[in-house]
């Protein structure tokens, strides 16, 4: 058989090459971000558990309190409506189960990378959402008062001012999303005067809110202006705030918004001297907080006592110098009787309840001072000293700080 010519053998030889080189390239191509998971395992590491389960709540617990009038039925948080916590007899929902990797992939867990943090910067102003919740205590009772003869639980209905997204213009948006700006955000809860609402302090409470916190602000059932009134309920009154403090921190609608690590209390009158009492009197004293504002506040005949050793929040004593209803005298005495970090901002020419709500020159001072109290305290930042005194404005208000 006649052999084949050699360009033939040539050309087969470079056909046989190609081939090769084709499929080479084929296995060896690197597989594209979209076909390749990232998992991260230690060698000889046993499988990761699969996905948590969701945790449950609790039912009422036996024993719940049988006389008296029925507390309301708990609800569901949902923002923007009224909604029931029941607790004391009763757990709040809101605990979760450990974090979720992610499902094992070939015996590896697939690596999440969460999001960074987003930082505000420290002078920006949010805009302010609403939420509107009621929290019951049926471990206490409310008292008889005005031929209102009591009930077997304690009903705290709560306005909650948070930071949301939009221009900072004094509108509040009711059920409005938090703002993942700056989150969480440090809370601080407040306690109304006597014969009042919470309402009447809408100008600082939103101003705070505004300034980044979440701010929860409760009626008292004794307290509050249109309700059986009994000034004595003030003993009781500390309780409430801790307890609100505890179901804010529970709430579903807010998880996530609230830095349960950094919390403060501020009042006027005689919710000055709650909070007075919640943190500084051995009798109900909260040792999660970190500020305290005692605005026009006394040193209530608690049955504890008062200032006792050991860790305490920062103090800020405000007081009028011609208040009628709160002497300064007792006012400086709250004063006195705490521990370094302490501030005394007195207000020249100034009243009991207007500097709070409707004094607008000394509300400004009172405004700036606060939110920069509570800025170092609850946020860390060490300039807002500086910024406390500044805002003591002369021929409105003096500092003095121990």
């Amino acid at each position: 058989m006649p052999s084949r010519p050699r360009w033939l053998n040539v050309v087969a030889a470079l056909c046989a090459l190609t081939l090769v080189a084709g499929v080479l390239a084929v296995f060896a191509r690197p597989r594209r971000a979209d076909e390749a998971s990232v998992r991260v395992r230690a060698a000889g590491s046993p499988r990761p558990p699969g996905p948590a389960g969701p945790a449950s709540a609790r039912g009422p617990a036996a024993g719940a309190p049988s006389t008296g009038s029925a507390p309301p039925r708990a609800a569901g948080a949902t923002a923007g409506t009224g909604t029931t916590a029941v607790a004391g007899a009763t757990a709040v929902a809101g605990a979760t189960g450990p974090a979720n990797t992610g499902p094992a992939i070939g015996g590896a867990a697939t690596l999440s990378v969460p999001a960074p943090p987003v930082v505000a910067d420290a002078n920006h102003r949010w805009a302010v959402g609403t939420e509107s919740l009621t929290f019951v205590d049926t471990s206490r009772r409310t008292p008889a008062a005005g031929g209102d003869p009591g009930e077997a639980f304690r009903s705290l209905p709560t306005v909650i001012r948070y930071p949301v997204d939009g221009p900072a213009n004094g509108a509040e948006t009711p059920g409005g999303a938090g703002s993942r700006l700056g989150r969480p955000f440090p809370l601080i809860v407040f306690a109304h005067g006597y014969d009042t609402t919470p309402g009447a302090y809408a100008a600082l409470l939103h101003n705070w809110a505004g300034a980044g916190y979440v701010v929860a602000a409760p009626s008292f059932p004794r307290a509050t202006a249109g309700g059986p009134l009994a000034e004595g309920d003030v003993d009781n009154q500390p309780g409430d705030l801790s307890f609100v403090i505890t179901q804010v921190l529970a709430a579903p609608s807010l998880a996530g918004l609230v830095d349960g690590g950094h919390l403060g209390v501020a009042g006027h009158s005689d919710g000055a001297s709650t909070t007075a009492g919640v943190g500084y009197n051995s009798c109900c004293k909260d040792s999660r907080l970190a500020a305290d504002a005692v605005m026009e506040g006394d040193e209530h005949r608690y049955p504890g006592s008062w200032f006792p050793a050991g860790p305490a929040p920062a103090l800020l004593v405000i007081q009028a110098d011609h208040d009628a209803l709160n002497p300064p005298a007792l006012g400086r005495a709250v004063y006195d009787g705490g521990s370094s970090p302490k501030y005394l901002l007195w207000l020249l020419n100034a009243q009991h309840l207007e500097p709070y709500t409707s004094d607008a020159a000394h509300l400004g001072v009172v405004e700036a001072v606060t939110t920069a109290f509570f800025d170092r305290y609850l946020k860390g930042r060490v300039d807002s000293v500086a910024a406390m005194r500044s805002a003591a404005a002369p021929g409105l208000a003096t500092l003095t700080s121990g």
